[in-house]
């Protein structure tokens, strides 16, 4: 009786393996336990992005940076962490690492920016420039895990860093910083085109706006943002 017992655990226990090797290998389709968020990401970064520019350029006038920080906290912070968040239980690391990275961004951007207008600590112009600096160091480094993505995607990553350093240099120099708020509503205006076309090519279940796909690399394949995909046997679908 026991080692009927036994034998049937010994049974169970190996299904088990089985099943989580199929659900965990990068080559089977699985349904994701999330809907994408990617698109919710992308539009919170771009529309917070487009707000704070629409100052640098002086579209509007400085008395629109308490909606810069309002929206800052909210939807481009929070709306981008949740994002990540969510990217993380759908196994994609690189969109969880740009979603939690750029939504803490803007937190902070609007903390510091309240504090500063409530007088408890003044600005610092130099360090305005260093923090702009490694953000542009640091959005260049993630531009370069982008190549077994898509165009789109690329050109977001490469435009944000030039952005960061144009705002780093626009510190000291108003017509570079007006240059830097024109080029930021490019920057969102491409977050916007892969978001839309994130959110159509799901819903429609076809491309509709093109994201020109790059070859893979060492037989992996980016999705629209970041979710790897073999191309050994492309019967076999992915995970997004």
């Amino acid at each position: 009786m026991a080692d009927a017992s036994t034998a049937r655990l010994e049974r169970t226990i190996v299904a088990l393996e089985a099943r989580l090797a199929t659900l965990t290998d990068d080559g089977v389709k699985t349904i994701p336990a999330t809907s994408n968020p990617g698109p919710l990401g992308l539009f919170a970064f771009g529309l917070t992005t487009a707000l704070l520019q629409g100052i640098n350029s002086t579209v509007v006038d400085k008395g629109s940076v308490g909606l810069v920080y309002s929206f800052g906290f909210f939807f481009g912070g929070l709306c981008q962490l949740i994002a990540g968040v969510l990217e993380y239980s759908r196994k994609n690391t690189f969109a969880t690492v740009a979603f939690v990275s750029y939504g803490g961004f803007w937190m902070a951007v609007a903390l510091n920016g309240t504090l500063v207008a409530a007088g408890v600590y003044p600005t610092s112009v130099k360090g305005e420039e260093m923090m702009l600096s490694l953000w542009g160091i640091y959005t260049f480094l993630l531009w370069l895990c982008t190549f077994s993505s898509n165009l789109a995607l690329s050109s977001l990553f490469l435009s944000l860093a030039l952005l960061f350093f144009f705002l780093a240099g626009g510190q000291t120099n108003h017509n570079l910083m007006k240059f830097a708020g024109v080029w930021g509503f490019i920057v969102s205006a491409i977050a916007w085109y892969l978001a839309v076309a994130t959110l159509m090519e799901e819903l429609y279940g076809r491309v509709i706006l093109p994201i020109v796909p790059f070859a893979p690399i060492n037989k992996i394949k980016a999705g629209t943002f970041g979710t790897r995909r073999r191309v050994d046997d492309p019967e076999l679908g992915s995970k997004e």
